[in-house]
């Protein structure tokens, strides 16, 4: 619960920034329509930095790590049975090698070619 509160948190912060930073390109927003025009903008811009939940540790879709969600998700962890981007992987590989080799015979994370 927390870090759902947390992640609220920073995606608020993230549009308030956004909002401050369009209004000094566009000079301060000097009446109503400029205002809206702005907000408009940076909810836009929230939006489309969000992830599709649809996607998330699909095969070519986003990286299973939460924290993470960058596309392009094509490592398959033998765990989790879920795909993650290759910098996730790489971690995943390193932090669990001893064990994926013991349970596995082979890297926890593997990279699926289709």
């Amino acid at each position: 619960m927390g870090d759902q509160h947390n992640r609220g948190e920073k995606k608020e912060i993230k549009t308030q920034k956004t909002y401050l930073a369009m209004a000094a390109i566009f000079g301060g927003a000097t009446g109503g329509s400029m205002s809206s025009m702005i907000k408009k903008a940076a909810h836009q811009l929230s939006e489309d930095e969000t992830p599709d939940p649809e996607l998330k540790g699909k095969y070519e879709g986003n990286c299973n790590r939460t924290a993470c969600q960058r596309p392009g998700a094509v490592w398959y962890n033998h765990s989790t049975r879920e795909h993650y981007c290759s910098s996730c992987a790489s971690t995943l590989n390193k932090v669990n090698r001893a064990d994926a080799m013991r349970m596995f015979g082979h890297d926890l994370c593997t990279i699926v070619e289709k």
